[in-house]
């Protein structure tokens, strides 16, 4: 898709509609350049595939695009790709994420505020892997305050600035590889191996693993106080991700 730039007059927007003729049927979708797209269902379905077990569902945000994609009836797919790079930003709500094969989110730029936020009620999947190349920041979110969001391991890697934090996802094992000034947030319980090099945070949310492997000295356990802010985000994050409304339109 190719959204339209915004005009010069704050809190208008330039509207196009697009209705598809299938139902759930979208695996591939990109955008590219300024303005915001919003992808949402109604009553008869979903625009994506949602209902695709072995199938692979991939979205991207390119060169400045904000992609809102808000999903009632939850994904159960093969797997999960997202992206967003040189300031797209790509925010996916959904009451439910299942995947039967690994979900990856990677964001890359330099100084321009690209990132992934996914905010869900569940999420399953086997393998998670998130990548920070640059500056950006990708973060997983919980919506219930319950422990719903499960993975056996998740592998995060950081070159340059800027965070990953799925601090809401709890995972059995963990890796995570730094290499400069960013800060990696998660929880995991049985073991996390962790390497560093310059200026790098892995904060751990407690109870924190069994056994740990590498650059311990980077390790930090969140205080009851930053885990309090953790969790207070929540709200904040909720708000980032309200998409434009057909009536900012007019």
């Amino acid at each position: 898709g190719w959204p339209v730039e915004e005009p010069t007059e704050p809190g208008k927007h330039l509207l196009t509609e697009i209705f598809v003729r299938e139902a759930s049927k979208l695996r591939n979708l990109s955008v590219f350049g300024g303005g915001a797209l919003v992808v949402t269902g109604n009553g008869d379905g979903s625009v994506l595939a949602n209902e695709r077990p072995y199938g692979k569902l991939k979205l991207a945000a390119f060169r400045g695009s904000r992609v809102f994609v808000t999903q009632q009836q939850g994904f159960r797919v093969g797997g999960m790709s997202l992206f967003a790079g040189w300031g797209g930003r790509l925010y996916v709500s959904t009451s439910e994420l299942v995947a039967r094969g690994p979900i990856r989110a990677a964001v890359a730029g330099r100084w321009d505020g690209s990132s992934i936020i996914v905010q869900t009620s569940q999420l399953s999947t086997p393998s998670f892997g998130a990548a920070v190349t640059g500056s950006g920041k990708i973060r997983f979110a919980s919506d219930s305050g319950e422990d719903e969001c499960l993975c056996e391991t998740q592998s995060l890697v950081i070159a340059g600035s800027d965070s990953i934090d799925t601090g809401d996802i709890t995972s059995k094992s963990a890796r995570v590889g730094i290499l400069g000034s960013g800060s990696a947030t998660l929880q995991t319980t049985e073991w996390l191996t962790a390497g560093t090099l310059g200026t790098a945070r892995v904060n751990y949310l407690e109870p924190g693993p069994e056994r740990v492997r590498g650059s311990t000295s980077s390790l930090r356990a969140l205080t009851a106080a930053a885990k309090a802010q953790h969790e207070n985000e929540r709200a904040a994050i909720a708000a980032a991700m309200t998409p434009p409304t057909r009536e900012s339109a007019f």
